[in-house]
């Protein structure tokens, strides 16, 4: 009579951890599906900070450029 207490406690013990486990494994598989969306996201911002730095430069040659034009236009009137 004493041991059967003592089963229903084990089996609940090995029920929880079971489900721990399972909980354990899905946060895994979670946590990598994040690292990798997370990394596509880095090289994504990655790839805009070089569209960016590029439009830079173009700005600023189309300033020099339109400086020049103007310097052209003072000297011609």
């Amino acid at each position: 009579m004493s041991t059967e207490p003592e089963n229903l406690v084990l089996q609940q013990f090995r029920a929880l951890r079971n489900a721990m486990a399972d909980m354990q494994k899905e946060m895994r598989q979670g946590f990598t599906a994040i690292e990798s969306r997370l990394g596509r996201v880095e090289t994504a911002l990655g790839e805009v900070h070089g569209d960016y730095a590029c439009l830079s430069v173009r700005i600023d040659q189309l300033q020099a450029d339109t400086r020049a034009l103007k310097t052209r236009c003072d000297t011609v009137q």
